[in-house]
């Protein structure tokens, strides 16, 4: 039997037993609580997938019955267990509270992770409104973590009806709220990293840019917004209540529960499924999400059964990751590029008052002083490869990074965009022989392109609508055309020195870039004001 989030390759039987050990405890924890055990199909018809959460309907694995019809492995869990409610609810007295402990199954996890099966452990409730059955579901998960032993944790919650309010006020006059979000969602400028916004509304920017974690780009969009200031220097639930005009009673009655419960102005839930409370549960120890949940009272309804709900979800494997870890690490780490970009980076760090040992060794780990408060004020500095910088963010091996925007981009991690650095500019651009090409669109039928950075090329490419093969390289690009290898080359520029030099010139630049300040998930949900501030 393969473990959660499994590869090809099966887990170490610790491992396997880890997970299994949680996944009872929390299934005996919610039998105690009154839940009841569910099956849910894994085997589901597509037009469940349109309906699951947005991000994850491009990563189905597809299957065909004996009629040629389209079925899926399940993505989620939730839509499955809302159709089957919605189908017998006559034959149900309300609320039914259940829990499951099964695996969702997706085409790639995150770009750094080839995760296929994604084991999860959840309750969800039907048939009761927002209100106490809200606070019950985040007390039981505060109580879940204390059946774990897990002490610093925190869980960020949010209300959907705060974006719903900011589309209604900030979003396209000429369409609803729901018209929006599908017209949006729809469109190249919210798919693609490197398509035009201009045809965006302010509000769908700024959802859209906290949906890719960019804090650089939303705090430009807000700069001349004095209201939207308001999401980067408050986090009082009063305040949104105030500049909205909306009623957040039961999200401030949610937030006085627990210190462990804290209201995220920055936190974007997917508003195609989510209609109220939403929450994510991070932990001091672990670089992933550990839970998710919230409202989806208008789910059942898509199956003809007008049915409010709610629910969340554990991510077994990150559980037992941390349930199990014998030692925590206590310093705050920061990952750096080796290289060009490091004397600067060393320069920013050292203005924030850390301090370098006078060294001239060769380690990897530096430890580094500094008179900061917590978290900063024990750090270690990782000396890491460009590329590798989101890599080793994404997954918690450091808390935060310094590497150029081209990396990050190119990475596909999920990490957040922090701070744009203001060095080491230069831009992405294709380039050729000398006189060769004119403009993307000369380029031959089929075009060959080496680079180091395969998905923003790719990305580039086709929205251009222009075929392209790539080759991936590490290292003197520029042989590309010189030898034949490819047509065109995708490339960082700064002076065009190396173009000159080599015979080659720009065709067209696509994507400006400089040294960003970049942090984990969970770090930056545990420590966001000091991060922000950073």
């Amino acid at each position: 039997m393969l473990g959660s989030n499994s590869s090809l390759s099966s887990f170490a039987p610790e491992d396997i037993l880890a997970q299994q050990r949680v996944a009872r405890q929390l299934t005996d924890f919610y039998i105690q609580k009154g839940f009841e055990s569910v099956d849910i199909p894994t085997i589901v018809d597509m037009s469940l997938v349109s309906k699951a959460n947005s991000k994850f309907t491009q990563n189905v694995f597809k299957l065909f019955d004996e009629s040629g019809k389209t079925l899926a492995l399940r993505t989620e869990l939730t839509q499955p267990l809302a159709k089957m409610v919605a189908n017998y609810h006559s034959k149900l007295t309300f609320p039914q509270k259940y829990f499951y402990d099964a695996s969702v199954f997706r085409f790639k996890g995150s770009h750094t992770d080839s995760s296929k099966e994604i084991k999860q452990v959840g309750v969800e409730v039907f048939g009761k409104d927002a209100g106490d059955i809200d606070e019950e579901l985040i007390c039981l998960i505060l109580d879940s973590l204390k059946e774990l032993k897990i002490k610093e944790a925190k869980i960020s919650i949010t209300d959907t009806r705060i974006w719903q309010k900011i589309f209604e006020i900030y979003g396209a006059p000429n369409y609803s709220f729901e018209e929006e979000l599908e017209k949006m969602m729809n469109s190249d400028s919210y798919k693609s990293t490197l398509a035009s916004d201009k045809e965006l509304s302010l509000a769908a920017k700024l959802y859209k840019a906290l949906l890719e974690r960019n804090i650089v780009r939303f705090r430009k969009l807000i700069k001349n917004q004095p209201d939207l200031q308001l999401f980067l220097s408050s986090n009082k639930i009063e305040d949104f209540e105030k500049l909205l005009e909306i009623d957040l009673s039961l999200l401030k009655r949610i937030d006085s529960l627990s210190d462990n419960v804290v209201f995220d102005p920055l936190q974007c839930p997917d508003l195609k499924l989510y209609t109220g409370l939403h929450f994510m549960l991070y932990a001091k120890g672990s670089g992933s999400m550990l839970a998710l949940g919230g409202r989806y009272d208008t789910l059942c309804g898509q199956f003809g059964a007008e049915i409010p709900a709610i629910g969340f979800a554990f991510y077994v494997k990150e559980l037992s990751n941390l349930v199990e870890k014998k030692v925590q690490r206590n310093k705050l780490r920061i990952a750096i590029a080796k290289g060009g970009l490091f004397d600067d980076a060393k320069e920013f760090l050292s203005k924030k008052s850390f301090k370098f040992a006078d060294d001239k060794n060769r380690k990897l780990i530096l430890e580094v002083a500094s008179k900061l408060k917590s978290p900063f004020d024990e750090v270690e500095v990782l000396l890491v490869r460009g590329h590798d910088v989101p890599v080793y963010v994404e997954h918690g091996a450091a808390d935060l990074g310094i590497v150029g925007l081209d990396v990050v981009l190119d990475s596909k991690t999920s990490n957040f965009l922090v701070k744009d650095l203001e060095y080491g500019h230069c831009r992405l651009s294709v380039c050729a022989r000398k006189g060769l090409y004119k403009s993307v669109y000369d380029l031959p039928k089929q075009t060959r392109v080496a680079t180091t950075f395969p998905n923003l090329t790719k990305e580039f490419f086709d929205l251009k609508g222009v075929s392209a093969e790539i080759i991936n390289l590490y290292g003197s690009v520029e042989l590309g055309p010189l030898t034949d290898l490819s047509d065109v080359i995708v490339d960082l520029v700064a002076t065009g020195k190396t173009l000159k030099e080599n015979d080659l010139e720009e065709v067209e630049s696509f994507l400006d870039c400089s040294a960003y300040l970049i942090a984990n998930k969970a770090s930056f949900k545990l420590y966001s004001n000091e991060i922000l501030e950073f």
